[in-house]
């Protein structure tokens, strides 16, 4: 199967995330094998992303900082295409749902099925000043930096609780990372921020593993 069906310019992915938008909603999640929690982080992913585009495409509000921002919207987005692809392909989505998505039409060919059962176990390593430093490694090989074979990268999946509030934001992907320590910025957020993160493994195609336990920490501003 193609890898490369998600275009590589910006302003093509902002319209082919829009159109995908009408097919892969919380009403017909079914339809493409995903669930309706997967189907809102996909339209949350795709808002975030074509607002962070229409900031760069700005000469106004073009800046380093907002490309930056777009590129860690766009790396989200692109991941949850990829991980719909895989559950779409293997069905039930037809020819047709498939197309009118955007996603490749499935190979007849026969092709190795992906898998990993190992998790990217999370640690905490510092919190100061909005940002939250954590490390991963591979459960079954904890003392390595290497990722497992065939893994491109980690999803690190959050959900916050308001300073005051008993509940939780549902589970949404905030990042997705290659290398094994990683700041994730929480400055937009207010101080005293519950969060709570865990992490799995995405592999080439797109496939993932599952989800590792998660830990949790407090934004401070």
């Amino acid at each position: 199967m193609h890898s490369d069906f998600i275009p590589a310019a910006d302003n093509e992915l902002v319209a082919y995330v829009t159109t995908m938008q009408a097919y892969v909603n919380p009403s017909v999640p079914a339809l493409y094998g995903i669930t309706s929690g997967t189907a809102t982080a996909f339209q949350s992913a795709a808002n975030d992303f074509v607002s962070a585009q229409a900031l760069v495409n700005d000469d106004l509000t073009k800046t380093p900082i907002t490309i930056a921002a777009k590129d860690t919207k766009k790396d989200a987005v692109k991941a949850l295409i990829r991980f719909i692809n895989v559950k779409a392909q293997a069905l039930p989505a037809t020819e047709s749902d498939l197309m009118g998505a955007g996603f490749p039409i499935r190979s007849t060919e026969n092709t190795p099925v992906e898998s990993i059962a190992t998790v990217p176990n999370l640690d905490l390593v510092t919190e100061t000043a909005g940002q939250i430093m954590v490390r991963y490694r591979d459960s079954d090989q904890i003392l390595s930096r290497q990722k497992p074979n065939g893994v491109t990268c980690a999803q690190i999946w959050i959900r916050t609780t308001a300073p005051g509030s008993s509940t939780p934001t549902a589970w949404t992907l905030f990042a997705t990372q290659t290398k094994p320590a990683v700041v994730q910025d929480f400055s937009d957020y207010p101080n005293a921020t519950h969060v709570e993160m865990k992490a799995r493994w995405q592999l080439r195609r797109g496939a993932v593993g599952p989800f590792s336990s998660s830990i949790t920490c407090a934004v401070s501003i």
